[in-house]
Formats: C-alpha cells, sequence, structure tokens
C-alpha cells in the first residue's frame, strides 16, 4: 500500500534479532521498499534503524548457501535415482516418506525439482544474518547500496552506537517453548551483555537505564547451573560442559 502524504515524517524501524528474528530488514531491498511506500520522497525527513546485534548469528557466505543447496538437491536425485532402481514396493515407501517429510528442508517442489524461489530466500536470508553478527557490518551494508545501476549512494549513513539495556524484562521473554540449547544461547547473551555493561561502567562510559544487578539476580534464581558454571568457568567452559540440560546438571553437587 502506497503512503500519499504532504507532511513530513520521520521514519523508524525497530528490529530485534534476539526475540523476533523476524523483524530483520535488507538494507538492498525492505529498506529501499519501505522508503519507497512514500509517493513524495520529499516527505521523508529522516529514515532511522534501531537494532541489536548478535556476534553468534549463524549465516553462510552466498557461495556456501550454493554450495548446500546444491547438495541438498544432490541427495533429492541420489534417493530418486534409488527408488527407481530398487523394485522392492517399502524401499519407495520409506523414500517418498523422506521427501514428503524433509521437502521444505531439501528446498524442493512437489515434484522434487529444485525450488528456485526458496533458494534465493536461503540465500538472501543467510546474507542478511551477516550484516546483523555486528554493528559495523550492518553500517557497511546501509553504506554500500546504490541507485540501481548508478554508483550514486542511496542512504546518507551515520552510525549511533548505544549500549545495550539490561532490563529484567528480557529474561521474561526467553520462550519455554525453545530447546534446551537455544535457551542456552540467549541466556549467555544477557549474561555477556551484563559482563560488557559492568566492564564499560568502570570505564566510565554514561548508560542511561541498566538493570543489570537485577537481571543478574533473576538469571541466577531461574537458571542456578547455568548462572553458576558461566562464572565458574566462562563461556567456553559452560558450552563444553553444556551439551544437554542432563550434562550441565550432572555437574551441579
Amino acid at each position: 500500500m502506497d503512503i500519499d502524504i504532504n507532511e513530513e515524517v520521520d521514519v523508524v524501524i525497530l528490529s530485534d534479532i534476539v526475540n523476533a528474528p523476524h523483524t530483520k530488514i535488507n538494507p538492498a531491498t525492505d529498506a529501499i521498499q519501505i522508503v519507497g511506500r512514500f509517493r513524495k520522497r520529499k516527505v521523508v525527513k529522516s529514515f532511522t534503524i534501531i537494532s541489536n546485534i548478535d556476534p553468534r548469528l549463524k549465516h553462510k557466505s552466498k557461495e556456501e548457501s550454493i554450495a548446500y543447496l546444491s547438495a541438498c538437491n544432490a541427495v533429492v536425485q541420489f534417493l530418486i535415482g534409488l527408488k527407481k532402481s530398487s523394485s522392492d514396493p517399502h524401499t519407495a515407501e520409506v523414500i517418498n516418506s523422506i521427501i514428503q517429510m524433509s521437502g521444505h528442508k531439501l528446498f524442493i517442489n512437489q515434484d522434487c525439482s529444485p525450488n528456485y524461489f526458496m533458494w534465493d530466500n536461503f540465500i538472501e536470508e543467510n546474507i542478511v544474518n551477516s550484516y546483523y553478527r555486528s554493528s559495523d557490518s550492518l553500517f557497511n551494508a546501509y553504506k554500500s547500496v546504490c541507485i540501481l545501476d548508478t554508483d550514486i549512494k542511496y542512504f546518507n549513513v551515520e552510525q549511533e552506537k548505544y549500549l545495550v539495556i539490561n532490563k529484567s524484562e528480557q529474561l521474561d521473554r526467553i520462550k519455554t517453548a525453545l530447546s534446551f540449547q537455544e535457551k542456552l544461547d540467549q541466556i549467555i547473551i544477557l549474561l555477556n551483555n551484563i559482563q560488557e555493561t559492568k566492564k564499560r561502567n568502570y570505564e566510565g562510559q554514561y548508560i542511561i537505564i541498566d538493570d543489570s544487578d537485577n537481571l543478574s539476580k533473576m538469571i541466577r534464581e531461574k537458571h542456578p547451573e547455568i548462572y553458576d558454571v558461566y562464572y565458574d568457568e566462562g563461556e567456553k567452559g559452560l558450552r563444553k560442559i553444556a551439551k544437554s540440560q542432563l550434562a550441565l546438571k550432572s555437574t551441579m553437587p
């Protein structure tokens, strides 16, 4: 839907990639399309992106993504070949079940041909993930966007870095439906943020809002085994020990 107004506006995009990963946007496509919704381009006085980052966000390069997708296609073709070469109806049934259950993960259509729309989405998703691993990479992604077929920059980009605000509500946002490893990753992010905030406080950096002490207390109350091992062994030690929830609990006295 186009927006046809005469008043000047400040457009603000909020992305929370930890608690709402679907709010990531691609600077080269989504950001341009958002601005383009305004019929009168001059009414957009400013365009602000507010986002957190996650240095542990998994991603593949374009070449790695294509190699992965090609491997998926090779597996599908192998299964189809195995099905054709076998006279056993049970083998054919098992292969059909595997393909039906995993079709979306193998990026194929119903006829087992490659779904190139899904391929493109997978490649783009990984590229966008790489932007949100650091504030500098996200900044450079916006800075590199040019008007089509020109070297003219689309955005006049300025960057301001702010410290993560540690609020106790962040712990409540960790969904119970997540796997143990997903919960562990998010709790480690919170604990790392608390450590970083304390370090910057010590160095005299100004923080507007900081509820690190309360957040730390809540993590210790709700996840004592993660909290204790993190502070005794560090993040690497915690990840090495916490291969599963059972493995982590077995270390507790």
